[in-house]
């Protein structure tokens, strides 16, 4: 309901490119199979057919991984 309740105020999408948090990373601008809910969200799907995993990018900052419930700090790129 925030993210609506933004996006209604703001024009910003709910759904969001990666570029969204990192518009100056020009990895961040390549990355065509990872996508935010809002800010907080990173969500890359698994999309080679069989596969059970894959490699993702975080733009620099704090993330959190939800599955393995650690903090992680990533830099800048470049």
């Amino acid at each position: 309901m925030a993210l609506a309740r933004e996006a209604t105020l703001t024009g910003a999408p709910i759904i969001r490119p990666l570029w969204w948090v990192a518009p100056t990373d020009p990895e961040a601008l390549s990355i065509g199979d990872e996508f935010l809910v809002g800010d907080d969200l990173l969500v890359a799907p698994v999309i080679v057919q069989s596969a059970r995993s894959r490699d993702i990018y975080l733009p620099a900052g704090l993330w959190r991984d939800e599955l393995r419930a650690r903090i992680m700090w990533t830099a800048a790129s470049g």
